[in-house]
C-alpha cells in the first residue's frame, strides 16, 4: 500500500504541475483549464483514498489523526499571523520615519 501511495502522490505532483502550466506557470500545454482541474481533483481523491487506507492499516484512529492535523493547522496559522504582524509593525515603523 505504501508503494501505491507513493505512485499516487507522484501522479498528483504531475497533475499540479500540469494545472500550473495551464495557468501560465512554466511550459505551455494544450490541456484545457477544465481538463487540468478535473485531473488534479481525481488525483487528490486517489491520494486521499490511499492515505485513508494507510491510516487504517497503521491503526491510526480518526481522533488521533484529527488532533495532530488541527495542531499542525494552528501552528501554520500562528506562524502566518506572526509574520503578518511583523510586516505591519515594520511598515508602521517605516511610515513614522518618513514624517
Amino acid at each position: 500500500m505504501l508503494l501505491q501511495t507513493i505512485e499516487e502522490c507522484g501522479e498528483l505532483i504531475k497533475a499540479i504541475s500540469k494545472y500550473n502550466r495551464v495557468r501560465g506557470l512554466g511550459q505551455p500545454t494544450e490541456v484545457t483549464l477544465e481538463e487540468a482541474y478535473e485531473n488534479l481533483l481525481c488525483e487528490l481523491v486517489d491520494v486521499q483514498i490511499c492515505l485513508d487506507h494507510v491510516r487504517y492499516l497503521m491503526n491510526i484512529g480518526v481522533e488521533t489523526f484529527e488532533s495532530r492535523r488541527l495542531d499542525a493547522v494552528i501552528k501554520v496559522m500562528n506562524r502566518r499571523l506572526h509574520d503578518e504582524w511583523n510586516k505591519r509593525l515594520e511598515s508602521e515603523r517605516n511610515d513614522m520615519g518618513t514624517c
